[in-house]
């Protein structure tokens, strides 16, 4: 009879995104050529199992209710912090990937997803994770531009409500 390997066993990186766990409410903005949207909303990040994080968030574009789910965990193999984004308004599966800044407060987060000006094809992308204490932490999100230029176009500060 053959042993089943050993299950994975969480490290440090895990333990990082684990400070996240909580409920929290969130304010920001998105820009686009259209205007400036402020947007407000809840989310809830839980663990799923030792290993993985699920955050849910809930707000609304407009009038329309939005909902989305990031999954965060780390790749020892790989080395990197891996992932995954879906929201209710798009039909786009986003894949991160990234590693985290010396200081341990910043996590980018890589990713490829269609171009958001009408253009055919797919852009870079970075979502970044920044802990400013433990009750609080800003989400941002950038574009690479065609000249390679990045542009932040949304801005979120995330407050713990418990």
């Amino acid at each position: 009879m053959s042993e089943q390997p050993p299950f994975a066993q969480p490290v440090a990186e895990h333990r990082w995104l684990q400070q996240l766990e909580g409920n929290w409410k969130f304010l920001g903005e998105c820009k686009s050529p259209e205007g400036t949207l402020t947007q407000e909303g809840t989310q809830t990040i839980r663990k799923f199992g030792e290993l993985w994080m699920l955050f849910e968030a809930d707000t609304k574009m407009g009038e329309d209710p939005v909902k989305s789910i990031i999954t965060l965990g780390f790749d020892p193999a790989k080395g990197k912090f891996v992932g995954s984004f879906i929201a209710t308004m798009m039909s786009s599966f986003w894949t991160y990937e990234g590693t985290l800044d010396a200081a341990k407060k910043v996590l980018p987060l890589d990713s490829v997803g269609p171009r958001m000006d009408g253009k055919p094809g797919t852009a870079q992308y970075q979502d970044e994770i920044e802990i400013v204490s433990k009750d609080e932490y800003i989400f941002r999100a950038r574009l690479q531009q065609d000249d390679g230029q990045w542009i932040e176009f949304m801005t979120s500060r995330y407050t713990r409500t418990s």
